[in-house]
Parts: structure tokens; C-alpha cells; sequence
């Protein structure tokens, strides 16, 4: 199931589909989103909406840039 704010892939750009994981007696014991493309996957999370939760979080911190790693990528680039 697709959710309704899903934010695309920030590998490769498809949407994310939810997975679950079931215990031995059939009910959900975890869940996760995962790139109907790639197949890059969030980490296992208790609900449906924190799973959607850390598959957005991911895309914010892919944009954010450390402040050290930034200097260093500007140093690099002087040389």
C-alpha cells in the first residue's frame, strides 16, 4: 500500500510501498518502507506511520550536509 504523502525515492525516484514482518502467529510485528524500484528499505519500526515517519526523515537528512563534511569538500575542491 502506497501511502499518501509519500516522498520519492532519493536513489532512483520510484515511490515507497510498505512491508511488513509477521510473527509466528500471524500478526504484524513490524514494518518498514521500502523503494518499489531500488528496493532501499527504511529501518524495522513498530507502527505503519513511523515506518512512513523514518522513510521522510530519510529524505530530509539526505539534503542536510554536515557542517565539517562541507569544509572538507570545500577543501578538497581548492586543491
Amino acid at each position: 500500500m502506497m501511502h499518501e504523502k509519500t516522498t520519492p525515492c532519493p536513489f532512483c525516484g520510484a515511490h515507497g510501498v510498505i512491508d511488513t514482518l509477521n510473527r509466528a502467529d500471524g500478526t504484524c510485528g513490524a514494518y518498514r518502507v521500502q523503494c518499489s524500484g531500488c528496493g532501499a528499505a527504511t529501518r524495522w519500526c513498530g507502527t505503519e506511520d513511523r515506518a512512513w515517519a523514518a522513510w521522510a526523515l530519510r529524505i530530509e537528512q539526505k539534503k542536510t550536509i554536515h557542517p565539517r563534511r562541507s569544509a572538507m569538500v570545500q577543501g578538497i575542491k581548492r586543491y
